[in-house]
């Protein structure tokens, strides 16, 4: 009987480990999901930066433009 109980415990046991392990890939999976994404909010904010920077001496211009 005593073996029975061990027994129903190791498989449980194997059955969380195994679990504990898929839920360790998916969320490495995501975390490196997540630093791609990032990476590339980051590159898209620089771009914004830029365009924005670009879009002022466009607006500089074209007031100088006007007042002359």
């Amino acid at each position: 009987m005593h073996f029975l109980i061990i027994w129903c415990y190791c498989k449980r046991f194997r059955a969380v480990i195994h679990e504990f392990r898929t839920n360790t890939r998916e969320f490495g999976a995501n975390t490196r999901e997540f630093g791609g994404n990032t990476r590339e909010f980051g590159a898209n904010t620089r771009e914004f930066r830029a365009n924005t920077r670009e879009l002022e001496q466009i607006l500089v211009s074209l007031e100088q433009i006007l007042v002359n």
